[in-house]
C-alpha cells in the first residue's frame, strides 16, 4: 500500500493560511507520494492573483473549479490558469445538460498537457475527493483526507488492511497536527503496473473487453464497501473502480489494440467511476458533445459523482512529458 495523495482542503483563501497549509504538507511529504491543497468552489479571484499563489513546483494545486455558466463566460482565463504551470488543476461541474456544448467546445481548445489536469464532474453538486483534478474544497473548515494505491493489496486479499493501515495514517496526522480528518477515498485506483485492468481480466478470466467484465468492476465495488466497513473508515468521494487509461498498463495496451473501444469504456462507466478517463479522443467538438449527453445520461441514471477526462489528440498515442504518461486515442467502431 501507498498513500497516494493527502490533500488539504481549504474553505478560505489567503495567503497567510495557503503558506501554513504548505508548511504543514512539506512535514508529510515523507508519509505519501503526492502532496495537495484543494480551492473552494467559483473562487472570485483574478486568474493572474492564483498563478501567484502557486508558490511550489512540489505541491499540486486545485485552485479553479468552476459551474458550467462560469466556464462559458471564462474559458479562455481557464486556459491561461492551466498554461500558468504544470501542478494546477482544474474542474467544471456540469449540473445543467445545457451547458454540455460549451463544455464540449472548451475540450477541443485544449492542449493534451492541459487536458490531462482538467476534469468534469457531473454530479449535483462539487465533489470533496484527494483525488485530482475533481476534488474541491467544498468544506466549512480546513481538513484533509487521502487516497491509495493498493491494487496489489486487494488483488492478494489485503485491500482491508491497507486501508486499515491508511487510516491510522490520517489519525496520526490529525491528533499530532490538529487538523481535522475527512477520511479516505477507498476507490481502487491504478498506476502502471499496478494495474485495475489486470485485475478484472484475471477474475474474469477474459480479456478486455468481453461479457463478465462489467460484472467484474460490479464485484470490486462491493468489494470496495465491504473492505471500508471491515476497516471502519469513512468513506468520500468516489469510493469506486477507477479506469484512468493512461495510468493503468492493461488498459492502456486495450485500447492502443483496439480490443477495449470507446462504447466499450462507456458501458464500463455504468459500474465504475471514471470509464472515460485519461483517454485519447479526436478533437471534434460535435461528437464529443453527443458523447457528454450519453455520460450524462448515464449519471442522471446511476446517480453517483462521475468524474471525466477526456484528452483531445490527433495522434495515435500522446506523450504527457510532464508527468511521464503516454496517452492512446480511443477507436470509435
Amino acid at each position: 500500500m501507498k498513500v497516494r495523495a493527502i490533500t488539504i482542503f481549504l474553505p478560505n483563501v489567503n495567503k497567510e493560511e495557503l503558506d501554513r497549509t504548505e508548511e504543514l504538507l512539506f512535514r508529510l511529504q515523507d508519509k505519501t507520494w503526492s502532496i495537495r491543497i484543494s480551492f473552494p468552489p467559483n473562487i472570485n479571484m483574478p486568474v493572474n492573483k492564483l498563478i501567484e499563489l502557486d508558490d511550489s513546483e512540489v505541491i499540486s494545486y486545485g485552485m479553479l473549479h468552476l459551474t458550467a455558466d462560469r466556464l462559458k463566460d471564462n474559458m479562455n482565463n481557464v486556459i491561461d490558469y492551466l498554461k500558468g504551470a504544470p501542478n494546477l488543476f482544474s474542474s467544471v461541474l456540469l449540473n445543467d445538460p445545457s451547458y454540455i456544448s460549451d463544455v464540449a467546445k472548451f475540450i477541443v481548445k485544449l492542449e493534451p498537457n492541459e487536458a490531462w489536469r482538467f476534469s468534469i464532474l457531473v454530479n449535483d453538486d462539487f465533489l470533496v475527493t484527494p483525488y485530482f483534478p475533481a476534488g474541491s474544497a467544498n468544506v466549512k473548515e480546513k481538513s484533509f483526507a487521502i487516497s491509495l494505491i493498493y491494487v496489489n493489496d486487494y488483488y492478494n486479499g489485503l485491500g482491508a488492511e491497507a486501508l486499515r493501515k491508511a487510516n491510522d495514517i490520517g489519525k496520526e496526522i490529525e491528533n499530532k497536527y490538529k487538523i481535522k480528518y475527512l477520511g479516505i477515498d477507498p476507490s481502487l485506483s491504478p498506476w502502471l503496473s499496478e494495474s485495475v485492468g489486470r485485475v478484472i481480466e484475471e477474475r474474469s478470466k477474459s480479456r478486455l473487453f468481453s461479457p463478465s467484465n462489467l460484472w467484474e468492476v460490479y464485484r470490486i465495488n462491493q468489494d470496495i464497501r465491504d473492505m471500508s466497513r471491515i476497516a471502519n473508515i469513512n468513506s468520500i468521494g468516489f469510493s469506486e473502480v477507477m479506469l484512468p487509461i493512461a495510468e493503468d498498463n492493461v488498459l492502456f495496451e486495450r485500447v492502443k489494440e483496439g480490443s477495449l473501444k470507446l462504447y466499450d469504456l462507456v458501458s464500463l462507466t455504468q459500474v465504475c467511476v471514471a470509464g472515460l478517463d485519461m483517454v485519447g479522443i479526436e478533437p471534434d467538438e460535435a461528437f464529443i458533445s453527443v458523447l457528454l449527453k450519453d455520460l450524462y445520461a448515464i449519471q442522471k441514471v446511476k446517480m453517483r459523482p462521475y468524474g471525466i477526462r477526456l484528452i483531445p489528440q490527433s495522434e495515435d498515442i500522446t506523450n504527457l512529458s510532464n508527468i511521464g504518461l503516454r496517452v492512446p486515442k480511443v477507436k470509435t467502431k
